[in-house]
């Protein structure tokens, strides 16, 4: 549709306005055409400037998450994932999952301006108001997968963690195994799920979710305090979202080295006190698959394939000495 052709130009050049008659030329359509277009983008809530002699351009602070918004950043040379952006969803990775039960195969991303039902590991909900947000998943099938699955979400951590610090020029690190911190607070999360098939036993297809508080002011209560934004600088989500898929999509998931040292170097963890099971322990080191190796205060060492754990300052449990 030419207004979304016009979109995608628009999301390119937000920095240089574009006129009607190059709009006109380019699209081979009239300048009416044009306009119509436009005006149906402003019906929609994009916020498009227009002056006499200058052209068009979006509004600084416009900052709607589109498919065109995303493919304008998008880089070549990832596999040309599918991109599907919505107002509304449960959650991304239940879109996700639809998708595969429909057939689809290959790579996608999927973004909504908000979710009714965005969750965390386990119980957890993540909190996901509309437009101050990024929820999206990246969906891969069809492809060879890592094992254990902790691999993919390692990998996307560190793909989102390299994507924030290109674009906004901030240092995010990781609490096992999952949560996206900024300044010692929960900036996001990610929840991966992976199937597997019966007869192979191999991971076929990894759905890959990922929450990050962009501008959230106002959060509940109960989370408040732990709770932190990237803020202004993380600029267009649409850029953002484009720059975590590209930095995903571009990594060899399986040349496990390639993202776990980065991972260790960014954990939030290592070498401190933490609470696992309502016990103090001392998170030690991350073993070949990315398992959590923690030492009890008997002394006794356990590796964590998978649960919780809580930091020092979260928590009123007694620390052992080191």
């Amino acid at each position: 549709m030419l207004k979304n052709r016009i979109l995608r130009e628009l999301e390119m050049n937000r920095s240089c306005p574009i006129s009607g008659q190059a709009l006109a030329e380019r699209y081979h359509v009239s300048r009416n055409a044009v306009w119509k277009a436009v005006n149906a983008l402003k019906e929609e809530g994009y916020e498009i400037l227009s002056a006499q002699n200058r052209g068009y351009i979006l509004a600084t602070d416009s900052d709607r998450l589109s498919r065109e918004g995303i493919l304008a950043h998008l880089e070549p040379g990832i596999g040309e994932p599918a991109v599907y952006a919505f107002r509304e969803l449960d959650s991304t990775n239940n879109e996700a999952k639809r998708m595969l039960a429909s057939g689809f195969r290959g790579r996608a991303l999927v973004v909504s301006e908000c979710q009714s039902a965005g969750r965390g590991r386990g119980d957890n909900r993540f909190y996901s108001p509309s437009g101050t947000g990024l929820y999206l998943t990246m969906l891969t099938a069809g492809g060879p997968l890592p094992e254990p699955p902790s691999f993919i979400t390692i990998a996307a951590a560190v793909a989102v963690a390299r994507a924030v610090e290109s674009l906004c020029g901030l240092r995010l690190q990781f609490k096992w195994v999952n949560d996206l911190f900024l300044e010692g607070k929960k900036a996001g999360g990610i929840l991966s799920e992976a199937v597997t098939d019966l007869e192979s036993g191999r991971i076929e297809e990894a759905v890959v979710g990922i929450g990050l508080n962009v501008t959230t002011k106002d959060f509940p209560p109960d989370i408040r305090k732990r709770a932190i934004s990237l803020g202004m600088k993380a600029g267009s989500r649409n850029r953002l979202a484009a720059e975590i898929a590209g930095q995903f999509f571009r990594m060899d998931l399986l040349e496990h080295d390639l993202y776990m040292d980065e991972y260790r170097e960014r954990s939030l963890v290592l070498g401190k006190n933490v609470v696992y099971e309502g016990e103090a322990v001392y998170a030690e080191g991350l073993d070949e698959l990315g398992g959590l190796i923690i030492r009890r205060a008997d002394g006794r060492k356990e590796t964590l394939r998978g649960g919780s754990i809580t930091l020092e300052e979260e928590s009123e449990t007694c620390f052992f000495e080191e």
